[in-house]
């Protein structure tokens, strides 16, 4: 497999986001499983910040189910990913035409 230099920009931003994304689901639920108390709304209050990795996908939360918290937003924050890594590579592009 080629090395992580010679991927294409949309392939490496849609493994960081993706990556991220998942690293952050998993941190956010274990905080909801280590802090137990609920604010009204039903999420732990010090969660909150670990919890923006749903929001992407929350019109589409309808269930708690594995596809829910982890399948949904890691797809979701791949194609954001990807789309950054596309534009970035773009803009290298334009650069290196000017010079």
């Amino acid at each position: 497999m080629k090395s992580w230099k010679h991927w294409p920009y949309w392939l490496r931003g849609g493994v960081m986001g993706g990556g991220v994304a998942l690293v952050l689901a998993i941190l956010a639920l274990s905080c909801e499983k280590f802090f137990d108390f609920k604010n009204p709304g039903g999420l732990p209050i010090i969660c909150l910040p670990l919890e923006l990795v749903w929001t992407p996908t929350l019109f589409l939360s309808i269930s708690s189910t594995l596809e829910t918290y982890f399948v949904l937003p890691t797809l979701a924050w791949f194609i954001i990913g990807s789309l950054i890594g596309l534009l970035v590579e773009h803009i290298k592009l334009k650069k290196r035409a000017h010079h």
